[in-house]
């Protein structure tokens, strides 16, 4: 039977459900992509709130680590929380952070992070702005690139992630706060590689010591005809 307030891994497909469409809801996304993105986090880090038999909210969170001072620190990174339209406006994204905080004290991991959308509900909850997100735009006709020692290929993100994902770690650790990343994190790149983005390698000595995931974002109007202009977006690099 369910209390009348309940933080706890969902149980079963109706409140699955329930989280889907209030991540469709909270992230303008189908129901397709909510459930992609869904089993990327895995289906032991959902959680969800019920009140009075209905879910009022819902997050998942990620086991992770981050990088200070070359070394893994335990982290929790908090995803995805959304509360459907009509528990809006009643405290609901609180409750559940309550819920998600104390598991996180629980656990032992010694950081919880997240990328906020709004400041006041997460201060409440006990976080605290840290660290800055940058975009640069450089003209690329203004790259002056000479020298070609090291060899550029295509790489497969699939069959080429282990080593990928084995350099991704040894960069992150170099440089302070950066993420010892969850599957979760990885969907930037395949979903570039999906809408047409390519990845590349580089070689040098026949060892992988560093690749791109990079995007063609086309101006508007152009979009369905070839010729110069747009955007080459970064998408993920080590």
């Amino acid at each position: 039977m369910t209390n009348a307030t309940d933080y706890a891994p969902p149980s079963g497909d109706a409140e699955l459900n329930e989280m889907v469409r209030a991540w469709c809801s909270a992230f303008m996304c189908t129901p397709e992509i909510a459930a992609e993105a869904m089993a990327s986090c895995g289906d032991a880090s959902h959680r969800r709130l019920v009140e009075d038999g209905r879910v009022v909210a819902c997050a998942s969170l990620l086991p992770t680590g981050q990088y200070l001072g070359g070394r893994r620190v335990s982290a929790i990174g908090v995803a995805a929380v959304a509360v459907p339209p009509e528990a809006r406006g009643r405290g609901a994204a609180g409750r559940m952070m309550q819920g998600v905080v104390r598991e996180m004290r629980e656990s032992g991991a010694a950081i919880g992070s997240l990328y906020a959308s709004t400041r006041s509900l997460y201060r409440q909850s006990g976080f605290e702005q840290s660290g800055h997100a940058h975009r640069a735009w450089v003209n690329l006709l203004g790259i002056d690139v000479r020298e070609r020692g090291a060899e550029i290929r295509p790489l497969d993100f699939e069959s080429d992630f282990d080593s990928m994902r084995t350099l991704q770690r040894e960069w992150a650790a170099q440089r302070h706060g950066n993420f010892d990343r969850h599957s979760h994190f990885w969907r930037a790149g395949r979903r570039a590689l999906k809408s047409g983005g390519e990845c590349f390698g580089i070689f040098e000595n026949g060892t992988l010591t560093g690749y791109c995931v990079l995007e063609q974002e086309r101006p508007e109007g152009r979009r369905d005809r070839p010729g110069p202009g747009g955007t080459l977006n970064v998408i993920d690099r080590a």
